[in-house]
């Protein structure tokens, strides 16, 4: 992995990038950030916030409903694959 992450350091340089994107690391992945830190990175705290997804005054949500599960029961592979890759990101 080391000489993959470095040759993705020489290409991007010699491409004219000027920075690249390691990603994501959780706070407890002393590993992780260890590596990544060896190639110069630098750190950054991202602040997530979350909706709940608990029901609130007896509403469900869209994720959780049970006619919905059940609709994309039957539904065949192919309508329910491209359904589920359009409305995921609205679900969870």
């Amino acid at each position: 992995m080391p000489f993959l992450f470095w040759r993705l350091v020489e290409e991007g340089k010699a491409a004219g990038i000027e920075k690249i994107d390691f990603g994501r690391t959780d706070l407890n992945n002393e590993g992780l950030i260890a590596f990544k830190d060896r190639f110069g990175t630098s750190r950054r705290l991202l602040t997530y916030y979350r909706h709940p997804r608990t029901a609130i005054r007896g509403v469900t949500t869209l994720g959780n409903s049970q006619v919905v599960k059940q609709v994309f029961s039957l539904l065949p592979g192919l309508v329910s694959s491209a359904a589920g890759r359009v409305l995921y990101r609205h679900m969870g």
